[in-house]
C-alpha cells in the first residue's frame, strides 16, 4: 500500500478511477463449485428468477472485496479489477510510466465511432484530462451503463429493483414488466427512465430520458442527452450475464456494446459503498494522463 502513496502514485491511480491495490479475491459463493451446471431457478411467472446478490468485477469501481485492514492513513482502496490485473497495472506503470499504464487498459477493437473527427477527438481529450473532466474522479454518478450490472437484484411479477455500491453512493433502479410505459414527465436524469420486457429467459431493459452528465465508459465516452441503452440479462444456473448497447443519434455514428459481464450469485450482503472523496493535486506531480 505504501508504494501507491510514494511520489504521488496513488493520486495518480484514484484520479485514473483504478484503485489498483492488490485485494483478496471476492469471496467465492459456497452455493455450488461450478455456478454454471446448477439448474436455473424459476420465478413464479416461469422467467429465471433474478433475485439474490451478485458479485463480479464490474462498474466504475466494483466494491466486490475489502482489504482486512485500512491503510496506514487510514483509507480503505476499493478494487475495480481482479488481483491478476491490479498486478499488471503497477507493473505498466513501473515500466513505461502512467501515460502507457492508462493506454493499456483501452480496448482498441471496442472503441465507439462517433460521427465526427471533432467529436472523436473530443472523447480522446476527456480521457487525457480524466483528472479534472471525469465525473467519476470528483465523486459524481457514473450513469449508464457504466455503473455496471446491478449488485443485487429484487424481482416481483411487475416490477424489479436494481442496486449497485458504487463509490460515489448507493444507487437504485425500478425496472417494470407489467407493460409500463415511460413516464410522461420524468426530468432527464444520470439513470434514465427504464421499461423492462422479457425475451425468452433474457430480461431486456431499455432507458431513455437522460441527461448529458455522464460518460458511458471510462475512455472520455460522453454522450448527449438523446443517448438510449438497451441491457440484456440472463441468468444460467448461478451466472448472471450481462451486456449493454449504447445507442445515441445526435453523437455516435453507430451504436457500441459494453463486453459481456459474468456475475455469480452469492450469500455475501451487498455493502455500504465507502466514502468517496476526491483526492487532491499533489505537489509536482502531472495530473493529465499523457500518451
Amino acid at each position: 500500500m505504501d508504494t501507491l502513496t510514494r511520489d504521488g502514485r496513488r493520486a495518480w491511480v484514484c484520479r485514473l478511477v483504478f484503485a489498483v491495490a492488490l485485494l483478496p479475491a471476492a469471496p467465492v459463493p459456497s452455493l455450488a463449485a461450478d455456478p454454471a451446471t446448477v439448474a436455473t431457478p424459476r420465478f413464479q411467472d416461469g422467467h429465471p428468477d433474478l433475485n439474490g446478490n451478485w458479485v463480479g468485477v464490474t462498474g466504475s469501481v466494483s466494491a466486490v472485496s475489502y482489504p482486512s485492514k485500512s491503510a496506514p492513513q487510514g483509507s480503505i482502496d476499493v478494487g475495480m479489477m481482479s488481483p491478476e490485473r491490479a498486478a499488471f497495472a503497477l507493473k505498466q506503470m513501473q515500466n513505461t510510466g502512467a501515460g502507457h499504464a492508462a493506454a493499456a487498459f483501452a480496448d482498441p477493437t471496442n472503441v465507439p465511432v462517433y460521427k465526427s473527427a471533432a467529436l472523436q477527438a473530443k472523447a480522446a481529450a476527456l480521457w487525457q484530462d480524466g483528472s479534472s473532466a471525469d465525473p467519476v474522479v470528483a465523486c459524481a454518478q457514473p450513469g449508464l451503463p457504466r455503473v455496471g450490472a446491478p449488485l443485487k437484484i429484487i424481482q416481483s411479477a411487475k416490477e424489479l429493483v436494481f442496486l449497485y455500491a458504487d463509490q460515489s453512493g448507493m444507487v437504485w433502479r425500478v425496472i417494470p414488466t407489467d407493460g409500463r410505459g415511460y413516464r410522461d414527465r420524468a426530468d432527464p436524469s444520470f439513470y434514465g427512465d427504464a421499461v423492462g420486457h422479457w425475451e425468452g429467459d433474457t430480461l431486456v431493459v431499455d432507458t431513455r430520458n437522460f441527461n448529458d452528465e455522464t460518460w458511458f465508459g471510462e475512455y472520455g465516452y460522453f454522450h448527449s442527452d438523446q443517448m438510449r441503452v438497451i441491457e440484456r440479462l440472463t441468468r444460467h444456473g448461478r451466472t448472471l450475464t450481462w451486456q449493454a448497447t449504447v445507442e445515441d443519434p445526435v453523437v455516435l455514428a453507430r451504436p457500441w456494446t459494453h463486453h459481456a459481464v459474468e456475475m455469480t450469485y452469492s450469500d455475501e450482503p451487498l455493502e455500504e459503498p465507502l466514502k468517496c472523496v476526491p483526492t487532491g493535486y499533489v505537489a509536482g506531480h502531472h495530473e493529465q494522463r499523457v500518451p
